[in-house]
């Protein structure tokens, strides 16, 4: 299974019903110039990443790497 896909997978367990219009998912592979805003802005230096931010945009958990969903 393709990375991308296994995180859609996870993200959509957790994050459905009312929670998923909170979601929004910029990925690399299709969305470089968006990714590069937020790799240099949150000092991502693994791949995969997770970032939960506030309505203002502040940092708020930050997993990086593989993760479960029991991690999420």
């Amino acid at each position: 299974m393709v990375l991308c896909q296994a995180g859609d997978i996870i993200v959509g367990n957790v994050f459905s019903g009312k929670r998923k219009g909170l979601l929004k998912r910029i990925d690399y592979s299709t969305d470089k110039e968006a990714a590069r805003v937020y790799i240099k802005q949150y000092g991502i230096t693994q791949a995969p990443a997770l970032l939960f931010l506030d309505t203002q945009g502040k940092l708020l958990w930050m997993p990086l790497g593989e993760l479960s969903e029991k991690d999420i």
